[in-house]
């Protein structure tokens, strides 16, 4: 049995569709029956339940080989590193009263990092709770920044013409997509041949914003889609529309700033060689179209 937390999410539900197709017993852990349907369709078993809840994730963990494990996002949390580190608590509480062995972690880029990454602060305290367990053997996944974070800009993309945010336009970023992250994730636990704690960067191309928007332009007809700098006070006010808490705005904010000064990079793995092979291109053509014209 295999525990997939945040099951319904983007990484977690590909983690899950891919250990199925592997022939593995799969345990899909989430909030919601209906969003996880599709997976017991498939013969998950579910557990349905609130991750902040040590005796559930517990029971969740229980009798388990290995599990995905991930920080749900909240991006109204009050204060997103206190939440972040609320979390990872019950996390490790659950990994060690529940004796469970084999954990994959979902991290980030840039949690080496003590300050300047906005909410990846909260991910470099979670690896210090985890790493603190010496009862598992753990990989700890360290995905680039997420392609999928330009589904945020469908609205102003489609109403106003313009793509933007407050990373400045030629930076490169260690980009991947989710699907990568899942399938990665499933690679791992299926096999469960890990040992001892590592940590895993995981990335596939790299590109700035000013290259991803001229992409995005020629996929939906607009091939002079420009690319604008927000500044922050704007990319503020743009987030927290969005449902953003203030805090959590600022945090992202702060990683807009972490990236353009090169602290969200590949540590454990040569920053020349992608090793997710999503392209941006492949992204825009099968998720972000889709979703554009769907909107």
């Amino acid at each position: 049995m295999v525990v997939v937390s945040g099951a319904s999410g983007q990484t977690g539900s590909r983690a899950a569709l891919k250990l199925l197709e592997r022939g593995a017993k799969v345990r899909a852990v989430g909030r919601s029956e209906e969003k996880l349907q599709f997976l017991k369709d498939k013969g998950a078993e579910l557990a349905i339940g609130d991750q902040h809840d040590v005796a559930f994730l517990t029971k969740a963990f229980r009798d388990a080989q290995g599990a995905y494990v991930l920080i749900p996002p909240k991006v109204d949390a009050a204060d997103p590193r206190a939440y972040y580190n609320e979390t990872g608590d019950v996390i490790a509480q659950a990994i060690r009263d529940s004796g469970i062995k084999k954990i994959v972690f979902l991290s980030s880029l840039g949690a080496d990092q003590e300050s300047g990454t906005g909410p990846v602060l909260g991910l470099h305290d979670v690896e210090k709770k985890l790493h603190s367990i010496d009862s598992i053997d753990m990989v700890i996944l360290r995905p680039g920044y997420f392609m999928e974070n330009i589904l945020w800009n469908i609205p102003v993309i489609k109403n106003q013409n313009i793509n933007g945010n407050p990373i400045d336009p030629d930076t490169k970023i260690w980009m991947i997509a989710a699907q990568d992250i899942g399938n990665r994730a499933a690679e791992l636990l299926a096999d469960l041949s890990f040992s001892g704690h590592s940590i895993e960067d995981l990335f596939g191309q790299v590109i700035s914003y000013k290259e991803a928007t001229a992409l995005i332009g020629k996929k939906i007809g607009k091939e002079d889609l420009p690319f604008v700098r927000f500044p922050d006070d704007a990319a503020l006010e743009a987030l927290k529309g969005l449902g953003l808490s203030q805090k959590t705005a600022e945090a992202f904010v702060e990683l807009s700033h972490g990236l353009e000064q090169g602290i969200v990079r590949p540590t454990q793995t040569d920053k020349n060689k992608p090793n997710a092979p999503t392209t941006y291109d492949a992204f825009v053509s099968d998720v972000f179209v889709p979703a554009y014209q769907a909107s």
